[in-house]
């Protein structure tokens, strides 16, 4: 941060159901979005976290639990949340804690957070080096802050806030910044990634390739902002293990440039697949899927058969319910769905035979395998359990084209039935990837990006 003209501060505290950001839950957000000295847009929210807080944490933070039950999920305030966050800093008292916390929630949903931001306890420690503790308590005390809800979101951020600007009065505004910069974490590039400078990674989406030894990647990523994500492999105080083995390796880094987010998305998905590196593991995939399909016996009742043909492409889509990882995934799927609905085993590939099904005698089927249940009703109940799983209806009667673009370049990006078909950006090598096959991850994120 060379000046505090025109940069956007973002003052933010949270509060959580405990100190372990990969188990535990945010319950309270509070932002200040600050420019120039002017608050101009402030973001609050309760969040449910799914269970009820210890009764340490309710006390402490004076949140009521009945308050929280009534509060939205995580999952429906995300999306508003990652776009108040996509510009400026973002300062916090013990930032580390929050920042860990909201980055690890934001990417439980595919966000990715790449802000920089600055410690206010790390603050503290250069500018006033004569007090022992810089405890949010103590600058309280130190500021003479109003008696407020301590531990209360609201609170504590406007506590940081004030400290911050009187920070900036106490020292001038060379002596501060350069505090602050100081207080912000610290990139460390890996000495052994040769004539590699960040400056020339462009600040927009696109997808990263990170390479060792070998001709091969190591990992891949995108992000909406490649500067920025990049530099936050880098940065030592929330290194992870993975990171650190990443870094270890890194001797070259590769980047692709897109026109949005959609575009760098589909090109991460594919390339994961196509070259496998050792520490993407969500998308790893290889292709040897199991599918879904359904049909209708001669009887007219609605079944499924397992199939591992490997053949996924768009013309056939309309019966396959769903894409799983193996049988063993599948049949712990339908298992469940023949004990919560009654649905028979036979129908459903798990069981061969004649007359009555074994789950029938022991009064889990409805009897579809001996037609003592119609066909209508039982098909009724057949589609209601398979509806959350089965593969959503394409939105449209034929292919979809999305534009992207910013200021450096445009793509649109052509899908018909939840298939990648076609892109206007001549460099996206589509000869590397299956014409017009259904993908799941490709699905999952069109999902996403269509608001299926």
């Amino acid at each position: 941060m060379r000046t505090l003209n025109d940069t956007i501060l973002n003052f933010l505290d949270i509060e959580t159901t405990g100190s372990n950001h990969r188990r535990d839950k945010i319950i309270e957000i509070y932002i200040s979005k600050v420019l120039n000295g002017e608050v101009i847009s402030e973001f609050h929210k309760l969040i449910n976290p799914g269970f009820r807080p210890n009764e340490f944490i309710l006390q402490l933070t004076g949140i009521n639990n009945s308050d929280l039950e009534n509060a939205p999920f995580f999952e429906d305030i995300v999306h508003e949340l990652n776009e108040f966050l996509e510009d400026g800093i973002i300062l916090a008292h013990n930032a580390r804690f929050d920042y860990s916390f909201i980055r690890n929630h934001l990417r439980n949903f595919d966000y990715d957070l790449a802000n920089s931001y600055c410690c206010t306890v790390k603050l503290s420690r250069k500018l006033y080096p004569q007090y022992r503790s810089h405890r949010l308590d103590k600058i309280i005390e130190r500021i003479g802050f109003d008696a407020g809800d301590r531990h209360r979101a609201q609170y504590d951020t406007e506590v940081i806030r004030e400290f911050f600007f009187k920070a900036l009065l106490d020292h001038g505004e060379e002596k501060f910044l350069d505090a602050v910069n100081k207080s912000m974490r610290e990139a460390s590039t890996p000495s052994h990634l040769k004539n590699f400078q960040i400056e020339n990674i462009p600040e927009t989406p696109g997808v990263y390739l990170f390479y060792g030894d070998e001709n091969l990647p190591l990992y891949i990523g995108m992000s909406k902002n490649l500067k920025q994500r990049i530099r936050d492999h880098f940065y030592s105080d929330l290194i992870n293990v993975k990171d650190f083995n990443i870094n270890k390796q890194l001797k070259r880094i590769e980047t692709i440039p897109t026109a949005g987010i959609l575009g760098a998305s589909i090109r991460e998905a594919f390339l994961i697949k196509k070259y496998q590196p050792l520490y993407n593991r969500m998308l790893r995939r290889n292709r040897n899927f199991v599918k879904l399909e359904k049909y209708t016996n001669e009887n007219g009742y609605l079944c499924v058969r397992m199939n591992s043909d490997n053949d996924f492409h768009i013309e056939g889509i309309e019966n396959i319910f769903g894409v799983f990882k193996g049988k063993k995934e599948v049949k712990e799927i339908l298992s469940g769905f023949v004990r919560a609905h009654g649905l028979c085993p036979r129908l459903l590939d798990l069981e061969n035979g004649s007359g009555a099904c074994f789950s029938h005698q022991l009064g889990h089927c409805k009897g579809a395998c001996i037609s003592t249940i119609e066909a209508d009703e039982y098909n009724r109940i057949f589609d209601k359990a398979f509806e959350k799983i089965r593969i959503q209806n394409w939105p449209a009667e034929s292919e979809i084209t999305i534009r992207e673009e910013n200021e450096d370049r445009e793509e649109e990006l052509t899908f018909n039935k939840w298939a990648f078909v076609n892109s206007s950006d001549k460099e996206f090598l589509l000869e590397d990837f299956a014409d017009q096959q259904f993908d799941p991850d490709i699905y999952s994120i069109l999902r996403r990006w269509l608001g299926g």
